[in-house]
């Protein structure tokens, strides 16, 4: 076994456990030039249907997204705070980490509410994302032992947008409501 795989164990009943084996690169919180075009790929098309210019990578957000991001704490969202975050089952590589944390910030929008544009933590990944005024953005990613997190291990995705979003009193302003009516 090379120093790449993981086993993991997996309880199947009380009276057994199985052992599974996953060879899948660990996370690093060192984002590649592939994992910056995924990055941008992701967030700019849905920016798009919300009125949002494209962000840009900000090299300037790398420490403070990397730091986070290994740092394996959850941290409440902050109103005005310019950062989201995002958890899963850990021993994922970037690139699947960063697609579900995508996708995940992206299903909060069923939760806001136009006619109400405040700060909420059920979607504050989603009005960050799309806010208006941010510019740049910066993702890393870092695998987070067991107890940290959550009680098992954990894949932590940080991303870092500048300026900040979620800044109260300036929703209306910066959240648009999407082209296309839903967007995906």
């Amino acid at each position: 076994m090379t120093s790449a795989c993981v086993v993991r164990r997996i309880a199947l009943a009380a009276a057994f456990t199985a052992a599974a084996l996953t060879c899948a690169p660990p996370a690093s919180a060192e984002t590649t030039e592939q994992e910056k075009s995924q990055v941008l790929s992701l967030a700019n098309p849905f920016r798009s249907i919300y009125s949002a210019e494209p962000l840009v990578w900000g090299d300037a957000l790398s420490a403070g997204a990397e730091q986070a991001a290994k740092a394996c704490e959850e941290v409440a969202p902050e109103e005005g705070g310019g950062q989201i975050t995002f958890w899963t089952a850990g021993g994922k590589d970037n690139r699947t980490a960063i697609k579900e944390a995508f996708q995940g910030w992206k299903n909060e929008r069923t939760h806001y509410t136009p006619e109400n544009p405040v700060f909420s933590a059920a979607y504050d990944g989603f009005t960050q994302l799309v806010w208006k005024s941010s510019t740049h953005i910066n993702v890393a990613v870092a695998q987070c032992p067991a107890g940290s997190l959550a009680s098992f291990a954990t894949t932590h995705v940080v991303a870092r947008f500048s300026p900040a979003g979620n800044v109260k009193g300036k929703f209306r302003l910066n959240v648009h409501v999407p082209q296309d009516g839903d967007a995906v």
